[in-house]
């Protein structure tokens, strides 16, 4: 399970920013984290933001993880920030496998296309040298890592009972084969509840990018709900949403597990929500009244003045 994730110099971050799935222990929605060794680990967080801000960014510097932990080629995903002085993108992930917490750190230049350094439990040295034993957590890390884009979503090679089950107590019976008679919002159930399913059976780490497009709010509480729930030992869900009746800390989420991203100076940073709200606010009325997002008020007030002005012109 996924213990924190910190990058620095990729994309929309400029500035390290850290994202963390460590748990308080709560009174309320017990089932929304568990105890993995010695640490309380939500199953489950929301990332929220304006558009263009680094939501997807993000998702993206998971997708650079996963091919590192694989030890795969990065040097096409690998992007620094526009406004740095270098180009050394950099990343460190500490997460828990079968009771043991490991750590891996590595920092990419970008511009010469290799490694300054890879760091394995804090031991340096290159991914190949690795004996397969010392090797393997981080592969099978890799391997449970699993990273969507909505607008991209492959289709996933199992097409099994269990997936149609959960399709269908959803109201959603698709006769296999026939996909493309059914509406775009249909379709994309059926390619992503496959994913959803192999991930909590598999105990991975699900990150999916725009997780509402498309689908019915009944279907994505449902997969949230899934995640969250006290029989699930392990797997994860992570998502970035425009929705905000995602935004249900009575339901669904706890404070801590929502996080926002937002623009700070020529990067973005990530903030946890019990820092921006009051127990007892409701988020989703913050949002409505641009208290959490970043509606530029003088901005839109300038635009409706000039919109007169062109219509009375017109």
């Amino acid at each position: 399970m996924i213990k924190d994730i910190r990058l620095s110099n990729f994309k929309a971050f400029l500035a390290p920013q850290k994202f963390s799935l460590r748990a308080k222990k709560s009174d309320r929605l017990q089932g929304n984290y568990l105890r993995e060794g010695r640490s309380l680990l939500y199953k489950s967080a929301a990332i929220f933001s304006g558009n263009n801000v680094g939501k997807t960014s993000f998702l993206e510097a998971v997708f650079l993880l996963k091919k590192a932990l694989l030890g795969e080629d990065i040097a096409s995903y690998a992007e620094p920030n526009v406004h740095a002085k270098d180009a050394v993108v950099k990343m460190d992930a500490s997460f828990s496998l079968d009771g043991q917490c490991h750590v891996y750190s590595f920092a990419y230049d970008a511009s010469k296309k290799a490694f300054l350094y890879e760091r394995f439990d804090g031991a340096e040295g290159e991914s190949s040298l690795l004996s397969d034993e010392a090797r393997q957590p981080f592969l099978e890390q890799g391997r449970r890592l699993e990273v969507l884009f909505m607008d991209d979503l492959p289709e996933h090679p199992k097409d099994d009972a269990l997936s149609r089950l959960l399709l269908s107590s959803l109201g959603l019976d698709i006769e296999k084969g026939h996909e493309d008679l059914s509406s775009l919002g249909t379709r994309r159930a059926a390619a992503l509840v496959p994913h959803v399913v192999d991930a909590l059976v598999e105990e991975k780490a699900l990150f999916i990018d725009e997780f509402d497009s498309g689908l019915s709010f009944v279907l994505t509480r449902a997969i949230v709900s899934l995640f969250n729930n006290i029989d699930n030992p392990g797997a994860q869900l992570v998502f970035a949403s425009h929705d905000i009746t995602l935004l249900d800390t009575k339901r669904l989420f706890l404070l801590p597990q929502i996080k926002l991203i937002a623009k700070k100076g020529r990067g973005a940073a990530i903030f946890s929500l019990e820092k921006l709200v009051k127990e007892g606010e409701d988020p989703r009325d913050l949002f409505l009244r641009g208290k959490l997002g970043s509606i530029n008020r003088a901005g839109l007030a300038k635009f409706l003045v000039e919109l007169a002005k062109r219509r009375n012109h017109g």
